[in-house]
């Protein structure tokens, strides 16, 4: 989609931009989501979990999507031959930096909410069929 912006077409190079800006997404995501799993080690719920690690990560990645797309923003402009080439994966990766902090900090946390609050219902319903089961075979 940015790549249309700037009126470039779709090539192998922004694919590749695309791929390493998918390892940038995974990395902070996988980090964060680490960062929840030890502050529910320590005994907190999850919602003050969630809250806390993502205001903890919150400067790491940003920083890390603008040291990436203001180390990335002279390539933009340059109109060298090899530049040219280059500039489809520059404007993958300046753009998907900027959208990849939403997904870091907000859709992978709420992802994570969403998966926990369906196993802690599928877990109690789990025990509560196991209970009546129990209960059924019971002698009299």
């Amino acid at each position: 989609m940015s790549v249309n912006c700037r009126l470039i077409s779709f090539s192998v190079m922004s694919l590749f931009g695309m791929i390493a800006l998918s390892g940038l997404v995974l990395n902070g995501s996988f980090v964060l989501l680490l960062e929840i799993k030890q502050h529910l080690r320590l005994g907190g719920d999850i919602e003050t979990a969630i809250i806390s690690s993502s205001l903890g990560r919150f400067r790491p990645v940003v920083i890390t999507a603008m040291t990436t797309t203001l180390g990335l923003a002279p390539m933009l402009f340059e109109t060298s031959t090899q530049a040219l080439y280059l500039i489809p994966m520059v404007i993958s990766l300046n753009f998907g930096t900027f959208f990849s902090m939403t997904t870091i900090l907000i859709f992978a946390p709420a992802v994570f909410l969403l998966s926990e609050r369906w196993h802690q219902r599928h877990k109690t319903q789990e025990q509560q069929e196991h209970q009546n089961s129990l209960e059924c075979n019971l002698p009299i």
